[in-house]
């Protein structure tokens, strides 16, 4: 099959989304199709080869669309413009694929964003199209896109979500997240991983958390936990440059590392005794629309995992694999991270356990998936 993955994104990205159509690209062309990934040419900061940057070799072919670059001269204008312009740059690049992504050279269009991908269906009606809905969106291209073709879903919530609006499910899939071969190599030892993130004098439990600093991701429940259990050293790996030193003024019994590049986190997460993922319960997305490309990475690691205890995540994991505190209580959180550490005989098992689960969760198994599901 001839894929086009329309994407209006900067590429290459330091946003988790980037890392994550990479893999989906790569994903279908390794198990048999033509695959070419289309984004825009707006600029971007960095300043590595895409394959270089993301550590993997593209098997897809990359096709840059050029519109002008609305979003990177966005702050010229005054904030209460800022929806129209984005909304604009949609518009601009959902018709630009219209032009240069035809019936002709392909069979079928996948994107994850629902208003380039409605756009360029208006003007491809005999086009098959494909839609992955990440948030639960519902609005009239996320309902145009239902009426028109079959739509990935990211979890199981968006899937519940859609059928209370009266859409029958055999029109979704549920496609969780997954992660590539490189996290099943050989694990590093921690000692090694320690010294790469120059962590050389440190000897209590470390109990680490990776990704974004987003309120939604829970992450200041994490920061608030480390005065409840000064025996665990707690790290963050993450962030942006300009927000960590008030994070470190604010929260000075944690230590921040500092952002890093997504290609690094198979060795990053093995500096850890616990992995932290604790994600709010006060968000919709958070609690039940997620599927953090995180957690499936950290499941690979064989390192024991303190969750969130909300449905987006006891969706992939049970207590067989991890250990759940409650949401949004850094007391409550410290003394589950506590827990995971000085229960070390079942903390392995259930680390073990999540290691053989994540098996499950390659992007090519998911890749396959879809493709079945499309097909039928």
């Amino acid at each position: 099959m001839r894929i086009a993955y329309i994407a209006n994104i900067r590429f290459p990205s330091e946003r988790a989304h980037a890392v994550q159509i990479v893999s989906m690209a790569n994903a279908f062309s390794s198990i048999g199709h033509q695959v070419t990934l289309h984004v825009t040419d707006r600029k971007t900061a960095i300043s590595e080869e895409p394959e270089a940057y993301y550590g993997v070799r593209f098997l897809f072919r990359l096709m840059r669309v050029h519109i002008p670059d609305i979003v990177g001269s966005i702050h010229r204008f005054p904030k209460f413009l800022h929806p129209y312009l984005y909304s604009l740059e949609r518009i601009l690049f959902g018709l630009a694929c219209a032009r240069s992504v035809t019936c002709e050279e392909y069979d079928l269009v996948y994107s994850r964003d629902e208003w380039v991908l409605a756009i360029y269906a208006l003007f491809r009606p005999k086009m098959r199209v494909v839609w992955e809905s990440l948030e639960g969106k519902y609005s009239w291209p996320a309902r145009y896109l239902m009426k028109r073709g079959k739509v990935v879903v990211l979890s199981d919530g968006i899937l519940r979500s859609y059928v209370e609006h009266g859409h029958e499910s055999d029109s979704f899939i549920v496609a969780h997240d997954a992660v590539d071969d490189r996290f099943f190599e050989p694990h590093i030892p921690k000692e090694d991983a320690r010294h790469a993130l120059g962590i050389t004098d440190e000897t209590r439990p470390i109990a680490l958390y990776i990704g974004g600093f987003d309120r939604w991701k829970g992450v200041h429940t994490f920061f608030e936990a480390a005065s409840h259990a000064p025996s665990v050293a707690f790290m963050a790996i993450g962030g942006k440059v300009e927000e960590i030193d008030g994070l470190v003024k604010q929260y000075p019994a944690v230590r921040f590392l500092g952002p890093r590049p997504y290609k690094e986190l198979p060795q990053h997460q093995q500096a850890a005794d616990v992995l932290v993922v604790p994600n709010t319960a006060k968000n919709a997305h958070s609690a039940e629309y997620t599927s953090p490309l995180k957690l499936f990475a950290h499941m690979t690691s064989n390192v024991p995992l303190v969750l969130s205890d909300i449905p987006s995540l006891r969706s992939v994991l049970t207590e067989d694999e991890a250990f759940y505190a409650t949401p949004d209580d850094p007391q409550a959180l410290a003394e589950t991270i506590l827990k995971a550490s000085r229960e070390a005989t079942e903390a392995h098992r259930k680390a073990e356990r999540a290691l053989e689960r994540s098996r499950a969760y390659t992007w090519k198994e998911r890749a396959s998936a879809i493709i079945k599901f499309v097909a039928e």
